[in-house]
């Protein structure tokens, strides 16, 4: 009994003595991954044609409280001289209250467009929103409501505006069709005055195959354009997706009217609707037709991974007055710089009637803390 106590007593004493062994001799501590709060975003797209280049450059910081601080430049070289800013700031006032602000200058005018406004949640899926516009080149100054309710089923998302001349209003109404395991999510919306009709269409399961459609009517002008996509392995898209795309094609939040898109920033792209990586597949395209020209493109997106995508198409244009046709090809790259948190693009675009062939570049990084 006494060599007992003597053998624990050692034991003891060469635990208390050996770090390593203290360590090893207690529980793992569990490991917690704290979320980062802030996101910051720059990038630069130069597009590179004919009558000049043109540089787009974008800072974004956006906060999990809800703060996001937008501000974007545009300035052209050559024949374009256009040079223009935006700014646009949203905050939290109270846990239901956002404050917000989209400012536009040309500053090769001097002109300016002002959207100021307030957004209110009083309840879950529910958002009220009113503010005033102001824009110096388009004479206008004025005052708008508006508001957007949402489940998991419905969206419906409206404004309607008075902007010292006249009374006008837009915004949509989208649905999800349940169609067994799948969905089919319609919206439907446009602007009265302008007299536009708009459709978004597309399947909300991110397992099977997807086509994504917009399509905008414009009544006063006879003329239809649209965009699709065709990813026959699963998308990214679900409800919120969609109605993100449908508000922007109809500009709900007084997008388009005194200031532009500023608070939505720039569009993914289309290979990022793929859901999965390596080895599959997606088919963008856009279209449009008038009086004048009937024209469509494509372009086939093939994901080698989930951090590099290469793409090519074509297209064709043609003028129904003269019945001629011009062809076009393009082709175009993105990948994720290894070891760096930068990201690059580029797309070419030749047209081969005209012999002319036009750039666009892009490079961004983006850090979260």
């Amino acid at each position: 009994m006494r060599y007992k106590r003597l053998i624990n007593t050692v034991l003891a004493a060469i635990m208390m003595a050996t770090p390593a062994a203290s360590v090893l001799a207690q529980p793992k501590a569990e490991v917690v991954k704290v979320a980062p709060k802030r996101n910051v975003f720059a990038g630069s797209i130069v597009n590179n044609a004919n009558n000049g280049t043109t540089v787009d450059s974008l800072v974004n910081f956006s906060g999990d409280n809800g703060t996001t601080v937008i501000s974007e430049q545009v300035k052209g070289f050559g024949e374009d001289q256009k040079n223009s800013m935006s700014l646009g700031l949203k905050f939290p006032l109270t846990k239901t209250v956002k404050l917000g602000q989209a400012l536009d200058i040309d500053l090769t005018t001097n002109n300016y467009g002002v959207t100021a406004f307030a957004e209110v949640n009083p309840t879950l899926g529910l958002t009220l929103r009113a503010g005033g516009i102001n824009n110096s080149s388009a004479n206008i100054k004025g005052g708008f409501m508006g508001g957007s309710y949402t489940n998991d089923k419905l969206t419906v998302d409206l404004d309607s505006w008075y902007d010292g001349n006249i009374t006008n209003g837009h915004g949509f109404v989208a649905g999800v069709i349940p169609l067994g395991s799948n969905g089919l999510y319609v919206s439907v919306g446009g602007d009265l005055d302008q007299k536009v009709m708009n459709i978004v269409t597309g399947f909300t399961s991110q397992k099977h195959f997807n086509l994504f459609t917009s399509s905008r009517i414009d009544l006063k002008n006879n003329s239809q354009n649209g965009n699709y996509t065709v990813i026959p392995n699963g998308s990214t898209f679900t409800k919120g997706g969609y109605d993100f795309q449908s508000h922007i094609v109809n500009g709900t939040g007084m997008r388009g009217v005194a200031t532009g898109y500023i608070l939505d920033s720039w569009a993914p792209f289309d290979a990022e609707r793929v859901n999965g990586g390596k080895d599959h597949l997606a088919i963008s395209g856009n279209w449009s037709n008038d009086k004048d020209v009937v024209q469509s493109s494509f372009t086939v997106l093939y994901r080698v991974s989930p951090k590099l995508f290469l793409g090519i198409g074509g297209g064709d244009s043609f003028d129904k007055n003269q019945e001629t046709h011009a062809l076009s090809g393009n082709a175009e790259a993105y990948a994720v710089i290894p070891g760096t948190p930068l990201d690059a693009w580029v797309k070419g675009n030749h047209d081969f009637s005209k012999g002319e062939t036009s750039l666009t570049g892009y490079m961004g990084i983006t850090k979260s803390f």
